[in-house]
């Protein structure tokens, strides 16, 4: 019977976590700024940004509840999804980061 390799299991086990660790900022990401675009461009909101947001609350919600370790970090991954969120709702629409626009979740 081969011994197992704990060393090698801690390090894969490590890196799965860190791979869930950014998909769910990246599902989050995705849904903060489809909302930071349905919030800032009421003029222009069409059915492909209610999908994606009824979609990445879906998968967010889904990566939660299969990885439950992630809930007690949830403020950190929320400010890293928040930042990259605004970046991508400037450039997507065009207007500038605005103060008004930055939030910091605890």
């Amino acid at each position: 019977m081969e011994q197992l390799d704990l060393k090698h299991l801690a390090e894969e086990i490590e890196s799965m976590g860190k791979t869930e660790r950014c998909v769910l900022v990246s599902q989050m990401a995705r849904l903060l700024m489809h909302l930071l675009k349905w919030d800032h461009q009421p003029e222009r909101r069409p059915r492909s940004w209610r999908l994606t947001i009824i979609d990445a609350q879906a998968k967010t919600t889904r990566l939660l509840n299969d990885n439950p370790s992630l809930k007690a970090l949830l403020p950190e991954l929320m400010n890293e999804a928040y930042g990259d969120a605004r970046r991508a709702a400037a450039i997507e629409t065009g207007s500038e980061l605005s103060r008004a626009m930055h939030v910091r979740f605890r």
